[in-house]
């Protein structure tokens, strides 16, 4: 694409163009990148959005809709509903920087255990940002959060790492 150059007059009153100042145009584009995945999110599409505040709610959504009708900034606005579909959140609004085509690998789930299984309380990347979200989200005080591998889930399923929260207490944490 071509540079805009604002036109001057010099001092006998001639047209002339300053191109060492280029001229400050609008840019219709947005303010992404030209090949950003971003640009072809569509409604109907399976994304992952990163929970901005603690990762409380971070995981696997549908978008709904799209303000403007299509992702050219950062801060565009969408609905997005969750997959599966829950029955706390009928949609959230997030912005396009916080969406990601999949889960970020360093991005492990944070889970209680409790009778044994456990269940997926969010997600966290580091040992400190799990502690908080365990405290935040369960109903006891978490005081210990190991990594730990084969983490049994209640449906059944195993996971091949997750952030363990508990109190350290055997009486509340049973394996």
């Amino acid at each position: 694409m071509g540079h805009y150059y604002p036109l001057q007059r010099n001092r006998n009153g001639n047209s002339m163009v300053n191109i060492a100042q280029p001229a400050s145009q609008p840019d219709v584009r947005g303010d992404l990148p030209l090949d950003s995945w971003l640009r072809g999110v569509h409604p109907g599409q399976q994304v992952w959005w990163n929970d901005p505040s603690i990762g409380l709610w971070s995981g696997h959504y549908i978008v709904d809709e799209i303000q403007g009708n299509a992702v050219t900034r950062q801060n565009t606005p969408l609905i997005l509903r969750e997959v599966p579909e829950s029955s706390v959140r009928a949609s959230i609004e997030a912005r396009a920087a916080e969406l990601s085509p999949t889960k970020p690998e360093d991005l492990l789930p944070v889970v209680d255990r409790y009778e044994g299984a456990s269940t997926i309380r969010g997600y966290a990347t580091t040992k400190q940002q799990a502690l908080y979200l365990g405290n935040a989200v369960l109903d006891h005080m978490v005081i210990v959060v190991d990594l730990a591998e084969n983490v049994t889930m209640h449906d059944g399923t195993v996971l091949e790492k997750a952030w363990v929260a508990s109190t350290g207490m055997a009486e509340f944490d049973q394996d």
